[in-house]
């Protein structure tokens, strides 16, 4: 998909993908806006606030597999793999 070359074309700019995997690292990081308040019991506003760091997730694994070095990803393991866990976790919450 298009989507899908965007982040690929964004992994493989060596300027670019130290930022670009942080953006993405702090997305995954930060609460969507509608977790932990979901006032409405619509499945769109659940499937919404699930789709959010799943699509971060997905990015991410885009732009990783496009690198032409594992350096950034080695750099930002630290930091990246609790949050990975993290998603993971929340993921497998989601009913």
């Amino acid at each position: 998909s298009d989507t899908t070359e965007l982040w690929r074309s964004l992994g493989g700019d060596p300027l670019l993908v130290t930022q670009v995997l942080q953006v993405l690292i702090d997305k995954l990081k930060t609460p969507t806006s509608q977790e932990g308040r979901i006032t409405s019991d619509t499945e769109i506003d659940r499937h919404l606030a699930a789709a959010e760091p799943l699509s971060a997730t997905r990015a991410f694994f885009e732009v990783v597999l496009a690198l032409q070095s594992s350096k950034a990803v080695q750099e930002l393991l630290p930091e990246l793999f609790p949050v990975l866990l993290q998603q993971v976790n929340r993921t497998l919450g989601q009913e």
